[in-house]
């Protein structure tokens, strides 16, 4: 995701074919590296709150995702592989429960 407010609907949109309802902070970002042909590849996510009332989730395959679906935010969290994004994904859960979203 890009940075600036603009970029994130822009990103959001290209997933989900449509704008979200509505926009909210920055959550958190995670950074990776891996090797592919010998090359070290280095990576970031920036993880942004958003509420979408509609849209399908749909896979990024030219990302190498090759399946997406919703989840319950508790059910998610435990389903998330990677360390990072796991705690990323709970960051967002105690912000939603903290705030008003």
């Amino acid at each position: 995701y890009c940075a600036c407010r603009r970029g994130r609907c822009r990103a959001h949109r290209a997933r989900h074919g449509e704008q979200p309802d509505r926009l909210g902070p920055e959550i958190d970002t995670v950074r990776w590296t891996f090797r592919r042909k010998g090359r070290t590849i280095r990576k970031s996510c920036t993880y942004f709150l958003m509420l979408s009332r509609s849209g399908e989730a749909v896979p990024q395959a030219s990302e190498g995702i090759t399946a997406c679906a919703w989840f319950l935010a508790d059910e998610a969290v435990r389903k998330i592989a990677y360390k990072d994004t796991r705690a990323m994904a709970a960051a967002a859960v105690r912000r939603i429960a903290e705030t008003d979203w």
